[in-house]
């Protein structure tokens, strides 16, 4: 019988502060964002602040698997944000205004910051990773996967405390599971980023470089993540989208597009 490997999320408040491209509300969480949560829970498990090297052989087969499935509460994205006011990185002028004798306050620097929050109707995340063969590779990472599964403390957001469980489990104890399943679908409008095999190299020179950002007084901007693919997901209950083709009637020397009479004639065109 297949085995899956689950790594389990649970969420101790019902939102979800995470964002996908364009700042828009993601949900489910990515498989990315778990596994930067992984990597991280593993710096503070082992005490590798500035580089792991305890979790690396497990985190590097984890990013190998294919895209795992996710088992999801229902999530709905909040239709009206609130704003934050995120006090700005400029104690130092605060402190220099402070030395000449001159009153100062950061709660006087304040940027703007618009939230739209996903409301949670449940709290446990599922993702699962098929294993072929318990008995083979994955059996020298379980016990570390475990371990590290069980330090996550964030997922998304700093204001978004989870705590993490692995465990093995069967086809049976998966559709035991509650919330709607999300499985891969290269046809899916739904896009999810997924590590993959060079994405912990990446992350690990990046924080290198987070740590390095300012060097005689001068900054250097941290890079943003690029090494992650991005993965097409739908739900079961979702319908499969049909294939189509595109044309366009033009002449014959590719003169007279007019697209919106093909817009205005869509019943015709369908009928012929």
């Amino acid at each position: 019988m297949m085995q899956q490997l689950c790594i389990t999320v649970r969420f101790l408040q019902p939102f979800s502060h995470a964002r996908g491209d364009g700042g828009e509300p993601e949900w489910p969480p990515s498989p990315l964002r778990v596994y930067q949560s992984l990597i991280a829970a593993s710096a503070g498990r082992w005490n590798e602040r500035t580089c792991i090297a305890t979790a690396v052989p497990a985190l590097e087969w984890l990013a190998r698997q294919s895209p795992p499935t996710i088992v999801a509460p229902v999530g709905e994205a909040s239709s009206v944000k609130y704003r934050l006011y995120v006090p700005d990185n400029i104690a130092d002028k605060v402190g220099a205004a402070w030395s000449r004798g001159n009153e100062a306050s950061i709660a006087d620097y304040r940027a703007e910051k618009d939230v739209r929050p996903v409301h949670l109707r449940g709290d446990a995340v599922h993702y699962l990773y098929p294993i072929a063969d318990t008995a083979g590779e994955f059996a020298t990472h379980r016990a570390t996967l475990i371990s590290a599964a069980h330090s996550i403390t964030h997922v998304g957001w700093g204001v978004d405390m989870a705590v993490g469980e692995a465990t093995v489990v069967t086809e049976g104890e998966v559709k035991q599971l509650a919330g709607e399943c999300w499985r891969p679908d290269a046809s899916s409008a739904k896009r999810l980023r997924v590590p993959i095999d060079r994405t912990l190299p990446a992350l690990m020179k990046k924080h290198q470089a987070f740590l390095e950002r300012i060097v005689d007084e001068s900054f250097a901007p941290v890079p943003p993540l690029t090494e992650f693919q991005v993965v097409g997901y739908r739900r079961d209950t979702d319908p499969v989208p049909r294939p189509y083709a595109a044309f366009s009637i033009l002449q014959p020397d590719a003169s007279g597009f007019r697209p919106f009479d093909a817009l205005r004639q869509t019943r015709d065109v369908a009928g012929m």
